[in-house]
C-alpha cells in the first residue's frame, strides 16, 4: 500500500514537487545569504539548525499528506462495512416478514381445521340423538307386543315410525360416510399448500420483475436513485402484504413507457439474465394458470389467489418476447433456454 501511495500521482503533486520547490528555495538562500563557503564553518548545532530547517518541513508534508491518504482509505472501508451491515439487517427483516406470513398461514389453516372438527362434533351429536331415537321407538314397539289390549292399528302405526326410523338413520350414517370418504382435512392440507406454492412462485417472480423494472426505468432516461427510490417504495408495501405490487408497477411502466419493450428487447439481446427474467414471468403465468384450471369453482385456491396482475405482465412480454425471453423481432439465441417449459 506505502508502495502504490509513493507512485501515485497525487503523492508527486502533493508532496515530491513541493519538496523539491522547497530544496531549491533553501539552496538558494544559502548560496545568496551565507555562501556554502562559510555554510562549513558553522558549529554542529548551527549545521544542524540548517539542514533541520530543510527537513522538517519536507517531513511534515510527507506525514500529513500519508496521513490523509490512510484516513481517507479507513473511510472508504468504514462505508463499505456499513454498506454490508444495512444489507444484512435488510434481509433478516425480510426474513422476520417472511416467517410472520407462514405464521398467519399456519394459524388460518388452524382455524379452519377446528371449525371442520366443530361440524364433525355436531354431526357426531346428531348421530348420538337419533340412535337414543331409535332406542326409545324399539322400547315403545317392545311395550305394544307385551300389551295384549294394543289394537293392530297402533302396532303398524309403530312398526311404520320404527321403519322411517332407521331409514333416516341409514342415509345419515350413509352422509357421514360420504363427509368422511372426502376427507376435508386432507382437502384443506392440499388448497393451504398449494397457495403456499403459488407465494413462492410470487415471491420469486417478484425479484425477476425488480429488475426488469430498474432496467426498464433506467433504458428510458430515469436516474438511477430515482429507480431505487421507487424499488424501496415498493418494498415498503410488500412488506404489509401487497404481493403483487412488483408485477402490477411492472406491467404499468411496460404500458407507459413511449417505447413500450422495446428497451427490454435491446437490453435482452446481450444479457442472459434478463432474458432469464423474462422466460420466469412468463413460464410463471403459464404454470399458475394450469394448476388454476386443474381447480374446482369452490376450491380455496381459486377463490383466495389472485393470478390477474401476473397474467397481464405475462401477456404484455408475451407480445414481443418468445417462452425462452428473446425477443421476436431479433435473431434467437441459440443458447438453450434458463428455463424448461
Amino acid at each position: 500500500m506505502i508502495k502504490e501511495l509513493l507512485q501515485g500521482k497525487a503523492f508527486q503533486l502533493g508532496v515530491l514537487i513541493p519538496s523539491i520547490a522547497w530544496l531549491v528555495i533553501w539552496t538558494s538562500y544559502i548560496s545568496i545569504y551565507m555562501g556554502w563557503g562559510n555554510f562549513f564553518y558553522l558549529l554542529p548545532h548551527e549545521v544542524a539548525g540548517v539542514l533541520l530547517a530543510f527537513i522538517f518541513p519536507v517531513f511534515l508534508l510527507f506525514v500529513s499528506f500519508v496521513g490523509l491518504s490512510f484516513y481517507g482509505t479507513v473511510a472508504g472501508h468504514n462505508a463499505q462495512i456499513l454498506e454490508k451491515i444495512e444489507a444484512q439487517e435488510k434481509k433478516q427483516s425480510e426474513e422476520i416478514h417472511s416467517l410472520l406470513s407462514k405464521q398467519n398461514a399456519d394459524t388460518e389453516m388452524l382455524s379452519a381445521v377446528t371449525e371442520l372438527l366443530g361440524k364433525i362434533s355436531k354431526s357426531s351429536a346428531a348421530n348420538q340423538q337419533a340412535l337414543v331415537e331409535n332406542g326409545e321407538m324399539h322400547r315403545a314397539f317392545a311395550s305394544a307386543l307385551n300389551n295384549h289390549h294394543a289394537d293392530l292399528g297402533s302396532i303398524e302405526h309403530k312398526l311404520s315410525m320404527l321403519v322411517q326410523m332407521e331409514t333416516e338413520r341409514e342415509e345419515r350414517t350413509k352422509r357421514l360416510d360420504e363427509e368422511a370418504a372426502n376427507d376435508p382435512l386432507k382437502a384443506i392440507s392440499q388448497q393451504t399448500s398449494l397457495l403456499g406454492m403459488f407465494d413462492i412462485i410470487v415471491n420469486d417472480t417478484s425479484v425477476s420483475a425488480t429488475r426488469l423494472l430498474v432496467n426498464l426505468l433506467e433504458a428510458n432516461g430515469h436516474p438511477k436513485t430515482e429507480a431505487l427510490q421507487l424499488v424501496q417504495g415498493l418494498m415498503s408495501a410488500y412488506s404489509v402484504g401487497e404481493k403483487n405490487v412488483f408485477l402490477t408497477v411492472l406491467s404499468q411502466q411496460l404500458t407507459a413507457s413511449p417505447k413500450g419493450t422495446k428497451p427490454l428487447a435491446e437490453l435482452g439481446a446481450k444479457s442472459d439474465v434478463l432474458r432469464g427474467d423474462i422466460a420466469k414471468v412468463m413460464k410463471a403465468s403459464k404454470d399458475i394458470e394450469t394448476a388454476l384450471e386443474r381447480c374446482k369453482e369452490e376450491d380455496l385456491g381459486k377463490m383466495v389467489f389472485d393470478n390477474k396482475p401476473l397474467k397481464t405482465l405475462a401477456a404484455q412480454l408475451g407480445k414481443d418476447f418468445f417462452e425462452d425471453g428473446s425477443a421476436k423481432e431479433q435473431v434467437r439465441p441459440k443458447t438453450a433456454s434458463p428455463f424448461k417449459a
